[in-house]
């Protein structure tokens, strides 16, 4: 059984899980469960993430089928249709996934790569040096002349993905706060805006952190890593 998914129940985040400990799970806990897994945009209730397990299984069998049912779109340009073969390789030669979204075919709209499960584990990307790792908490900023309030639901060493965040663009240097309590601290930091969807959700890296703030940040994280 492999496991996935992370657990968020009274506060408390616990995982990684497999789908059939999750449901095992749902069976004994009473009110409100939140399940989100590595690249997800979203913490799903449990009905929405038996939805997205569905889906998921979908793309495991299409990335063994030979057949050209995939599209990479690199800073706006897209490409021909691929087999999920000809895609990995395509993006084994690449380092900066910040601008690639994937389209399968089934689906109505593009998605980031980190979003589907599959083919950021298969890149390895969960196993960077900067691991994401789910987190409850907000993020609030100021940009130009705008400001942002937004939900975080990752994080990691270099950085956070967002949602509830419209507005933002590719570029935009964010100076703001991150609070969460799953760290012993309110952190401010300044970001800059990495990736952008079209659901809402952001990516940002940091790019000035207090370094006791990224400590408290890289103990959080390591507790799942440990637990990878």
């Amino acid at each position: 059984m492999e496991k996935h998914w992370f657990l968020l129940c009274n506060e408390k985040i616990s995982g990684p899980h497999s789908a059939e400990e999750i449901e095992e799970q749902a069976k004994r806990t009473e009110g409100n469960l939140q399940i989100w897994g590595r690249g997800a945009n979203e913490w799903y209730s449990l009905t929405a993430w038996r939805t997205n397990l569905a889906k998921f299984h979908e793309v495991q069998k299409k990335s063994e089928s030979d057949h050209p049912t995939w599209r990479l779109r690199i800073e706006g340009r897209e490409s021909t249709p691929m087999t999920y073969s000809e895609m990995l390789k395509k993006l084994r030669t690449m380092t900066d996934f910040s601008a690639v979204d994937v389209l399968m075919e089934g689906f109505s709209t593009w998605r980031e790569l980190y979003a589907i499960q599959k083919l950021a584990d298969d890149l390895g990307i969960t196993r960077r040096s900067h691991p994401r790792v789910p987190i409850m908490g907000t993020f609030q900023g100021e940009f130009g002349t705008r400001t942002l309030h937004a939900r975080i639901i990752s994080i990691s060493e270099g950085g956070l993905g967002i949602t509830e965040a419209p507005g933002v663009q590719i570029g935009d240097q964010i100076r703001g706060s991150i609070t969460s309590p799953n760290l012993f601290m309110a952190i401010n930091c300044t970001c800059e805006v990495t990736f952008v969807g079209q659901d809402g959700y952001a990516g940002l890296k940091f790019t000035t952190i207090p370094m006791d703030a990224k400590s408290s940040i890289i103990a959080y994280v390591n507790k799942f890593v440990a637990a990878s």
